[in-house]
């Protein structure tokens, strides 16, 4: 978060420079800006504070978006000035992600305790029942939480990821590289994730840049957590996972980019769990599909998400 007190010269010319990028890639054809959205900052169990974005009426639908891994929530950005009037969405940044805090070093990293950050997320926004919207390691995490506390879920809408193992990489240096223009740092972001979806382009990932990113007086960082690149030495055995989808209680649309390369093992973990709760469909694009068919994909979502049925035909 940059700071609105103390500035330098560089750092000035550098927001502006990020600045001009929101006004181009917030845009939506014609020139229309996006709806305007609230932030939001909750307090956690584990000590640290955890922020998001909130679109519409907080007396609406409450719906909360989980991102992928290394991604933020700016990953709904397109989306959600486009779901419906009564659909209150919070698309929140995971610990270690965006504008959310870090775990202490004391800590080691499990995907699994994300589920006790959700769980203080809800809490924190005083919600009782509640949908999720989410994306690859966000609709693990939102898979995970309804099997194991299907009294709180009502739906659940996943994007290319149901379960499954964590997408970390191979172990890679963790330094903190500064990027001397801001060009530099939306291409890093380009090139890391155009190897899951060659149909994205610069300007997709913009948005997902600058809520990931920190402006200093050298040029840019990443504000994530660099663990988060590190092996993770939890690991859940298949047989579990095929479990938890067959506990999924809450009608389930999965989503799966025709482009994905998950798709195949998607379909087969779906065909194998049996659970009629859930629903597959498939959308033109990729991985991250989110980015560039919003139109479609907040078509679908706003379906599925305000109908009254308890399947998810």
């Amino acid at each position: 978060m940059f700071s609105l007190t103390t500035r330098s010269a560089s750092q000035s010319q550098r927001i502006k420079q990020i600045l001009r990028y929101k006004t181009i890639f917030m845009a939506e054809p014609g020139g229309t800006l996006q709806e305007e959205f609230t932030p939001v900052s909750i307090p956690v169990s584990s000590g640290g504070n955890i922020a998001g974005k909130a679109w519409g009426n907080p007396k609406g639908q409450p719906v909360l978006g989980l991102h992928g891994w290394l991604n933020n929530a700016a990953t709904f950005d397109n989306i959600a000035p486009l779901l419906d009037k009564d659909i209150y969405f919070v698309s929140i940044d995971l610990p270690g992600h965006g504008h959310s805090y870090h775990r202490s070093q004391s800590c080691r990293l499990h995907f699994v305790d994300y589920l006790v950050d959700v769980r203080d997320v809800i809490k924190g926004l005083g919600w009782d029942k509640f949908s999720f919207f989410c994306h690859s390691m966000g609709a693990g995490v939102a898979s995970y939480f309804a099997a194991a506390q299907p009294e709180l879920v009502q739906k659940m809408e996943d994007l290319p990821r149901l379960l499954g193992r964590s997408l970390n990489s191979p172990p890679v240096p963790t330094e903190n590289k500064v990027y001397k223009t801001w060009d530099e740092i939306v291409t890093r972001v380009w090139d890391a994730n155009k190897k899951l979806d060659s149909l994205l382009s610069r300007d997709d990932v913009a948005v997902i840049a600058r809520r990931g990113s920190i402006c200093i007086d050298e040029g840019y960082k990443f504000s994530h957590d660099n663990r988060l690149k590190e092996p993770s030495l939890l690991y859940l055995p298949h047989e579990t996972d095929a479990e938890f989808i067959k506990a999924i209680q809450c009608p389930t649309l999965l989503i799966i980019a025709e482009e994905s390369i998950f798709k195949e093992g998607l379909n087969k973990k779906v065909e194998n769990a049996g659970n009629d709760k859930i629903k597959v469909v498939t959308a033109p694009g990729g991985h991250h599909l989110q980015l560039y068919s919003h139109k479609d994909i907040a078509a679908l979502a706003n379906q599925f998400l305000l109908s009254s049925s308890s399947s998810a035909s």
